[in-house]
């Protein structure tokens, strides 16, 4: 009878400590939320493209680096690539001012979140139908994973500090099978 007894108070403290250990399908945790912003098309999908706006110091910093020079063309600036400029870009187009240009990257790999810094209901976006909590707006820094960069552009970007995190939103949903992305930004 004892041991029986000491089976059953086991059985309910084990049932006890499961169902409040860990968190149930209908929390979102930020980890949570990373995870499923990350996996989405719009952050896992390859070879994405990124540009950057360079001031005139910065154009200068990517002339001495070799990757572009200047070249007068009926009158007007531009930019052309070097071979080395070619490993790390598509393109370098100056602004019709010549004060600015815009650098495009060879396509990259892909955006991960970096920290997720808040989650909130949104329920005015449901448009008040639904259950409460089931609509969820994440906000977030995202930034471009740099591991495929060569090292001699990383540095570059560095230097400029660029790449730097962004800020991004999310709505996620709540369904029986647990949270779907529905927008991201």
């Amino acid at each position: 009878m004892r041991q029986s007894e000491s089976l059953a108070l086991h059985f309910v403290l084990c049932v006890s400590v499961l169902s409040g250990a860990g968190c149930s399908s209908t929390e979102l945790t930020r980890s949570k939320a990373r995870q499923i912003i990350d996996s989405s098309p719009e952050f896992s999908k390859p070879n994405q493209v990124v540009s950057y706006t360079l001031d005139g110091q910065e154009i200068q910093k990517g002339m001495a680096q070799d990757f572009w020079r200047r070249r007068e063309t009926w009158g007007r600036g531009e930019l052309v690539l070097t071979n080395s400029g070619s490993t790390f870009f598509v393109s370098a187009l100056l602004d019709l001012g010549e004060t600015k240009a815009t650098v495009t990257l060879s396509p990259t790999s892909r955006r991960l979140v970096k920290e997720v810094t808040g989650i909130a209901d949104a329920p005015a976006l449901s448009g008040g139908s639904g259950a409460p909590n089931t609509l969820k707006m994440v906000e977030f820094t995202w930034d471009w994973d740099d591991k495929s960069f060569p090292p001699g552009l990383k540095a570059f970007l560095g230097k400029l500090g660029k790449p730097s995190p962004a800020n991004g939103s999310a709505i996620l949903r709540l369904y029986d099978d647990g949270w779907r992305l529905e927008h991201v930004r």
